[in-house]
């Protein structure tokens, strides 16, 4: 439990360091011109998402070497609920049915 809480701190130390120098530079500067704002936009927003998606597979990482850990089988469902949450919520699945009747398939 501890190395899972200490793996969680170091992937969030980045982001929380990406908004500090956000909120210095950006906010509370006066010094930095307009076209030094914009530059520091474009690469705080490169470096958030960076971040952000490397701290999204490491966590799915994290929780797959878990379920190993504890010899439980990673159940499509529970992945599947778990990465509901990451969806858009207007987001609809595609329904497909299971059997396809392969004779009706037309080949061109």
């Amino acid at each position: 439990m501890r190395m899972v809480i200490k793996l969680f701190s170091l992937l969030s130390l980045p982001i929380e360091v990406v908004q500090l120098v956000f909120s210095h530079f950006l906010v509370q500067s006066t010094i930095v011109g307009i076209v030094g704002k914009l530059v520091l936009i474009i690469i705080w927003m490169l470096l958030l998402s960076f971040f952000l998606l490397v701290s999204l597979v490491a966590q799915t990482v994290l929780y797959f070497v878990c379920k190993s850990y504890h010899q439980e089988l990673a159940e499509k469902l529970s992945i599947s609920d778990r990465l509901q949450r990451y969806l858009l919520t207007h987001y609809d699945p595609l329904k497909v049915e299971d059997d396809v009747p392969t004779e009706k398939l037309q080949i061109v």
